[in-house]
């Protein structure tokens, strides 16, 4: 119990120096709000006409469904590469 004690009247004494350090209380307070706010509504929540690119080797119907499945405004229309051209863009 002395343990809980010490870890308590430690994290009280650190609140106390947070509180006199005003540059560094004025950093914790803008990096939980101002920063997360900003950049949750600045950047879009979703991708805007992505490109993408499918290696499609077994050319079936469920490929072709996969391969259909992507539409804009989200994704450009895929590029069908080959298996060479997938190595050489890694």
């Amino acid at each position: 119990m002395r343990h809980l004690r010490n870890i308590f009247n430690l994290g009280i004494k650190e609140l106390r120096s947070l509180l006199g350090d005003k540059a560094m209380l004025t950093l914790i307070v803008f990096s939980f709000t101002v920063s997360v706010y900003s950049s949750a509504t600045v950047t879009p929540g979703s991708l805007n006409l992505a490109p993408i690119a499918i290696a499609d080797m077994d050319q079936s119907q469920l490929s072709n469904r996969i391969v259909n499945s992507f539409y804009r405004p989200w994704f450009l229309p895929p590029e069908m590469i080959t298996a060479d051209e997938m190595d050489a863009g890694l």
